[in-house]
């Protein structure tokens, strides 16, 4: 038993701290540095309890209080060798392997990969009288905390290192491992930005994997993001390699969070995981690194990748992941399929509001995205809301977007699904819907059209235009919101298509073929006529102003259906009144139109369409 003396005045505490041993230290301490990170490795301590933490400074540690005015990088607890989310993937574990071609660190040893922000000064040469980089010398200190006590000793060569040259540079994710379908790459971030990346995180020294199995068709193919749901991981997602066309590769990422477990393919206030008080910003980092980790891959695959054909795929979380990164990066993707997705957060029938409001800060405070990005200073349950996102970008052109949802879904609830629904309508945002009984799962009636849902939306290409289906008369009730109401089982614009192989827009047309569907698929049209409205979007090159006139036609082979002169709305778009379609393909076409002459008018494209049922205007002549 230890018995402790305390003389007069002298603090209990005091005497405790000085009665216990102070921590042992680290040694073998390496710095290596290569694409703009450092990596640091040295031997823990036996002691699982015990945790890092790592100094940086550009003069040499000589002392304990040069610890004092040194750069505190950050911290990482016992392990941090471990690639947990790989071991859970596989069943086995596994460690980070931290240089291409090299091996597995040892269970033993500790970690820290620090994101360089400094650049080369450079000095002009005396010879030559060009500049060269004079790149910067730092040092590294790794000490330890136990019980709450930080052994500062400097043990010279053990818990110090120093890095000849350190510049910022592009991060290069390091291959973990290559096997029969594909690869698997770790990909370190930080919680500060560097000119070549945002910070991506809270906390320091965080590593993430992500997976690429490629198709087998010739190149180029497309690449498909695909995004797991709530504790999952980059190797179990939906969908699976082979429900995915061999044209398209697969990009597969992990979200996970030391504290939270995962950040809904969002990020956390910065706060986290304290309690919000108002006056924190939320951090989508999650979302960046996704973007990021997208960039880095198709820059690799170079001219294999299409870029006019990048989608992104989820079911659940991982469809509430697609719909906030295709609503962050709207041009960077051709489609998107959400399955079982939430579309507003605030809904009342959402099953997990308390960590989602433990995670993003509470409903009444709405805390604002933090500065970065394009929804930057929106309040958090704005940008997570179609219906306040639709308000505030009505304009803006994005990728097709399809869903599937439950009626009785009582994790993510119902009401966000009808929520979205109405605000893409609203906009006349292209896109086709489908919803059933299913509770929070992949059965249901429509789970049968799952992988013909894929083929469409992995045939849709970005560099073509798209067109919405406004009030078609077939369309099922999806009702108010309440499970009760409307069609227990229905679709949305799934019935009707326009050819995304055939739409074709230069600056003086565009043009589609539509037709209902009537295929031998499960969505096939009830009836062989409808009525719908037609809103052209992402038309590239073919814009219009206030002002311009657009002629509307209307064809079935060399029959003219339907003819409309038509004026763009206050955003640019055009809407054709109620036309006919079947299913026979029709040709929809907007020619714009230069001028009006006597007897007829002027296009920019002649066209001399003659129809039996009658004469139309005709192009005058010389143009």
């Amino acid at each position: 038993m230890l018995f402790l003396f305390r003389p007069a005045g002298l603090p209990l505490a005091v005497l405790w701290a000085l009665a216990t041993p102070a921590p042992a230290q680290v040694d073998g301490l390496s710095a290596r540095h290569y694409s703009g990170q450092t990596f640091l490795t040295w031997n823990e301590l036996p002691d699982p309890l015990t945790h890092y933490r790592v100094y940086r400074a550009r003069e040499p540690f000589l002392r304990e209080s040069d610890l004092d005015s040194a750069d505190l990088l950050g911290r990482v607890d016992s392990s941090s060798s471990d690639n947990h989310r790989r071991s859970v993937a596989t069943g086995h574990s596994f460690n980070w392997i931290v240089e291409t071609g090299g091996s597995q660190l040892a269970d033993d040893q500790g970690l820290f990969v620090h994101n360089v922000r400094e650049s080369p000064i450079f000095r002009t040469s005396n010879f030559a009288g060009r500049p060269y980089p004079a790149f910067r010398r730092f040092h590294y200190v790794v000490t330890t905390v136990t019980n709450g006590l930080e052994d500062r000793t400097l043990v010279r060569g053990e818990n110090t290192a120093t890095v000849p040259f350190e510049w910022a540079a592009q991060p290069a994710p390091v291959l973990q491992n290559t096997d029969l379908s594909g690869e698997l790459w770790a990909h370190w971030v930080g919680n500060r930005a560097t000119p070549f990346q945002p910070a991506l995180h809270r906390h320091a020294s965080q590593g993430f994997n992500f997976r690429f199995d490629p198709g087998i068709a010739p190149e180029p193919r497309g690449l498909l993001v695909r995004l797991h749901s709530a504790g999952q991981t980059y190797a179990i997602g939906w969908p699976h390699r082979n429900e995915v066309p061999t044209d398209v590769d697969i990009l597969s990422l992990s979200d996970s969070d030391p504290a939270a477990g995962f950040t809904l393919w969002l990020g956390t206030h910065d706060a986290f995981p304290s309690s919000s008080t108002g006056a924190q910003v939320v951090n989508l980092f999650t979302i960046q690194r996704v973007k990021w980790t997208l960039d880095w891959m198709t820059d690799r695959l170079g001219s294999g990748h299409d870029p006019e054909r990048v989608y992104a795929v989820g079911g659940s979380m991982g469809a509430m992941g697609t719909f906030y990164l295709a609503t962050e990066y709207p041009d960077r993707f051709a489609a998107i399929l959400c399955r079982n997705g939430n579309f507003d957060l605030r809904a009342p029938d959402i099953n997990n509001a308390s960590f989602v409001q433990s995670l993003l800060g509470t409903y009444s405070q709405n805390l604002p995205v933090a500065p970065g990005l394009a929804t930057q200073n929106i309040g958090i349950f704005d940008r997570t809301n179609a219906s306040a996102l639709s308000q505030m970008f009505p304009a803006v052109d994005g990728p097709v977007f399809r869903t599937i949802n439950g009626r009785n879904d009582t994790t993510v609830g119902w009401q966000s699904a009808v929520t979205l629904y109405e605000a893409l309508a609203s906009i006349y945002y292209p896109g086709g819907h489908y919803f059933d009984t299913r509770r929070h799962s992949p059965f249901g009636h429509w789970a049968g059209m799952e992988q013909e849902l894929l083929k469409r939306t992995l045939a849709t290409r970005r560099d073509r235009p798209s067109l919405h289906f406004g009030g078609l008369s077939i369309n099922d009730e999806a009702g108010m919101g309440d499970p009760g109401d409307g069609d227990a089982i229905g679709t949305l614009n799934g019935t009707i298509e326009y050819d995304p192989e055939t739409a074709i827009s230069d600056p003086d047309f565009c043009e589609f073929e539509v037709y209902l569907r009537s295929e031998g698929a499960l969505d096939d049209a009830p009836v062989t006529d409808a009525q719908v409205s037609l809103t052209p979007r992402r038309t590239g090159p073919f814009t219009l102003s206030a002002g311009d006139t657009v002629l509307f036609t209307l064809r079935e082979g060399t029959n003219l259906i339907a003819t409309h002169m038509l004026t763009p709305d206050g955003n640019g778009l055009l809407h054709t009144p109620a036309i006919g379609v079947t299913p026979t393909r029709r040709n929809a076409r907007f020619d714009r139109v230069l001028g009006s002459s006597q007897g007829g008018y002027s296009l920019a494209v002649p066209r001399l369409p003659h129809s039996p049922g009658g004469p139309v205007p005709t192009a005058s002549a010389g143009h």
